[in-house]
């Protein structure tokens, strides 16, 4: 179960006075009149009916001052209150654009969100969420989405964000951070184009999305650390090889793609970063078998995959499926079934649809064989999906469901940059290991999911993942750099250069634990958490050898790991130091 965060005080009297304003002024104006009522017929002597007339002029304020005595009197003031009240929130409402625009001028430290889509309205929302001042960029003056965000504490401003004078209307020189998330990845480079000329080199950091594959490096390496790409299709890739582990599946593994959209390349193409690492782990190269499946893939197969990413058929053996639809049930089984269909190991139905993908994933649930991991990719939540996997434990044994919006409801990863994404990772490859021993779940503690942990075990991994950088690599005389050559000739550990890393991860863990107070007790054998004792707090030398497997195999699972962000290592003298993962 997701542990839910505690909401900003800010934000919890927000929502509390928005609950209560409209019973607020339903029970002044019901004050109004029974007061009003009341000194119309004891004050001023008037008959009943003539008494239930001058209440209801009185929510309107169209009684005379003293004409129904101290009560009346009352009343008026209590009716000149309701009528401002209701006034300004009409004159709010009615201008809230243009209130906005003057109040952001004041702002400082804010985030601003340039895109109110549906993904710029879920990455806001969850921004507020976690206690952030948001400011938000569009260009459409009626968006649906605006109302919604102004009452939850945003400002909303009709403007182009691609324009300089929009980004120094909303002190974009004095923000946190940039967010662009327009329709088109042009759109967001514009945005950083557009700031650079308000903000000159030394701007705020600016995330511009970008959903393209294939250029996704050459941003990365050019940014300079102050224009950071991200992709929520790239993070759903990540999310989908955490529910199914590649690099944990056979030598002979078959993976079945339904789809040939954006999002399926970006899942192809994360496979075979994975599978490529793995075989250097394994010291065995081998190319996984690919099969796409959908209408053209004969082009997206011998194409374009081949031509955006030279050597990527030396990874991947593709096999192109062209049916007409991936909305047909008959074609989807036949081609699953077929005579010449291989039983795939994993099933990855990411049509763009999320409806067609969620009826597919299902189908396939039924029809494929029980060794075959199905999983469905949705471009957003499938209230349908969620469903069936709760209430039928054999169906959510088979079939798994990726949320690709769910990674806009965790701001803190998706524009933490690549070291907090191989922080997460790097716990996940942890949490598995534990549980293939048999170890479960457990609140409060670190056998927890990534967005159950808690803060402080959250920041041992960033503390893991900033040593790495910072000291494993050099000392072996690696970098990491985005994966755009795959062609290249992968980095190998030597035994030695496992033992360095192997030694320096345990040294890093033991400086970690002293700071945390605990102990070196040599008569234990396990640790004793309780008391913060443990007989492990000595040199990497005197450990003994299964303790320094542990250490051994986070340093073989490395460049998989890096894989999974969409890095790689590479020798510093090979030139790649220049585009180091310094997010």
């Amino acid at each position: 179960m997701t542990r839910r965060r505690r909401r900003p005080l800010r934000l919890r009297l927000l929502e509390a006075g928005r609950q209560q304003e409209a019973f607020l002024l339903v029970l002044l104006a019901a004050v109004i009149a029974a007061l009003t009522f009341s000194g119309a017929l004891y004050q001023a002597r008037i008959a009943l009916l003539g008494a239930l007339y001058a209440a209801v002029k009185s929510l309107a304020g169209a009684n005379e001052w003293n004409q129904y005595g101290w009560p009346g009197n009352i009343a008026a003031w209590l009716g000149l209150l309701l009528i401002s009240w209701v006034a300004m929130k009409a004159a709010v409402f009615a201008f809230a654009a243009q209130v906005d625009s003057l109040l952001c001028r004041t702002r400082r430290g804010h985030t601003i969100v340039c895109g109110l889509g549906e993904r710029g309205k879920t990455l806001s929302e969850a921004l507020l969420q976690a206690g952030e001042t948001v400011t938000v960029l569009d260009r459409d003056e009626k968006n649906p989405f605006a109302a919604t965000l102004r009452a939850q504490g945003a400002r909303v401003v009709a403007a182009d964000a691609t324009r300089p004078e929009s980004l120094r209307l909303v002190r974009a020189d004095r923000a946190r951070r940039i967010v662009a998330m327009l329709f088109a990845d042009d759109e967001n480079a514009a945005v950083a184009l557009a700031l650079q000329e308000v903000c000159g080199a030394n701007h705020p950091l600016c995330y511009i999305h970008n959903s393209d594959t294939a250029t996704w490096s050459s941003l990365f390496g050019s940014a300079e650390g102050r224009i950071v790409p991200f992709s929520v299709v790239d993070s759903s890739a990540v999310e989908l090889f955490l529910e199914y582990d590649l690099s944990l599946a056979a030598e002979d593994a078959a993976v079945d793609v339904y789809g040939i959209g954006p999002l399926a390349e970006s899942i192809i193409i994360r496979a075979a970063k994975i599978w490529q690492a793995e075989g250097v782990r394994r010291g065995k190269a081998s190319r996984l078998p690919v099969r796409i499946i959908g209408p053209c893939t004969e082009d997206l197969a011998t194409g374009i995959l081949p031509m955006r990413y030279p050597g990527i058929d030396s990874l991947c053996r593709f096999t192109p499926v062209e049916i007409a639809s991936l909305a047909v049930a008959e074609e989807l089984v036949g081609c699953a079934l077929g005579p010449d269909a291989a039983c795939p190991t994993v099933a990855i139905v990411a049509t763009g649809d999320r409806d067609e993908t969620a009826r597919s994933a299902l189908l396939f649930a039924q029809w494929l064989p029980a060794e075959c991991q199905v999983i469905a990719v949705v471009p957003s939540r499938s209230s349908l999906l969620d469903l069936l996997l709760t209430r039928d434990e054999e169906l959510a044994g088979r079939l798994k469901a990726v949320d690709v919006s769910s990674a806009l409801r965790d701001p803190a990863t998706l524009l933490g940059g690549p070291r907090e994404e191989l922080a997460r990772l790097a716990h996940e490859d942890w949490l598995r290991s534990q549980m293939r021993q048999g170890s479960s779940l457990t609140a409060g503690g670190p056998l927890q999911h990534w967005e159950d942990l808690p803060d402080g075990f959250k920041e041992s991994n960033r503390h893991q993942t900033a040593a790495l950088f910072e000291r494993m690599l050099p000392a072996i005389g690696a970098v990491a750099v985005p994966i755009a050559e795959w062609a290249a000739e992968p980095f190998v550990f030597t035994p030695e250069q496992i033992e360095v890393l192997a030694g320096l991860e345990h040294e890093r863990w033991c400086q970690e634990r002293q700071g945390a107070g605990w102990i070196l007790d040599r008569t234990l054998t396990e640790r004793d958490a309780e008391r913060k004792r443990t007989p492990w707090l000595v040199p990497y030398d005197e450990l003994p050898e299964s303790q320094k497997e542990n250490d051994r195999d986070f340093a073989t699972r490395i460049p998989v790991m890096l894989a999974r962000a969409g890095f790689r290592l590479q020798c510093v003298s090979d030139g790649g130091a220049e585009a180091t993962v310094s997010a």
